[in-house]
């Protein structure tokens, strides 16, 4: 009686072959993109890149309302413009020169520019015209102790901002009010619920209004009188 012959390496026995685990068959190449592949499927939720830790302290600025600053810019030419065609004499050629240098002074006054940084808050000017006016001011988050509500005579509030150097008016006439107060409110913890701005948005809305037909009434009264004048 033969014996079985033993199998040699990597060689399997005749009573295992049928135990052997079938080849896989390998996919035939179609030249199409497989279906399947190793990465995430798109069904799968795909969890957000974090983001740099500079982005939590991201340097944000915020001017002064355009409403607000075009407003009193307006406000400020439909009062001074007409000095120089009404004045006579000698203070015509003053008064012309001193309606630009006063729209430069409104100017610098409406640039005041608030910016949150990771290390603290600040207020000033830019460097055209913040050598002049020198009204800036800043404090770090951790210098910020608290918020002092104070009524005004027009029945608004102001709010202050308190520290150990002394208290800070916080600006309420930036634009993206609201991003600011809540960036405020990210970086120092203070309680943002009762700040609101200094005056209602129809107040300026109104005094734009105000402003615009000034203006245009002066506009027309000045094609008139040169008509006039003309006719003579």
């Amino acid at each position: 009686m033969n014996a079985p012959k033993k199998a040699g390496a990597g060689q399997l026995a005749p009573d295992q072959a049928a135990f052997a685990p079938a080849p896989e068959d390998k996919a035939p190449d179609t030249g199409l993109p497989q279906l399947i592949s190793s990465k995430p499927s798109l069904l799968e939720p795909v969890q957000p890149k974090p983001r740099p830790a500079e982005a939590h302290g991201e340097r944000r600025q915020y001017g002064m309302a355009p409403l607000i600053r075009g407003t009193l810019v307006g406000l400020y030419l439909a009062l001074v413009v007409p000095l120089p065609v009404l004045a006579s004499g000698g203070l015509r050629p003053v008064l012309a020169l001193a309606v630009p240098l006063g729209l430069l002074l409104v100017l610098a006054i409406t640039s005041e520019t608030v910016t949150v940084e990771a290390q603290g808050l600040s207020v000033g000017q830019p460097a055209w015209c913040g050598w002049l006016l020198r009204r800036g001011w800043s404090l770090t988050w951790p210098e910020i102790t608290g918020l002092t509500a104070v009524a005004t005579s027009q029945g608004g509030r102001v709010f202050y901002l308190r520290s150990a150097k002394g208290s800070y008016l916080l600006p309420q006439r930036v634009a993206r009010f609201d991003d600011f107060l809540a960036q405020l409110q990210l970086h120092s913890g203070l309680d943002i619920a009762g700040i609101g701005r200094l005056s209602p948005p129809w107040t300026y809305q109104l005094l734009a209004g105000l402003t615009t037909l000034m203006l245009l009434g002066e506009l027309v009264a000045l094609l008139v009188q040169k008509g006039q004048n003309l006719a003579l």
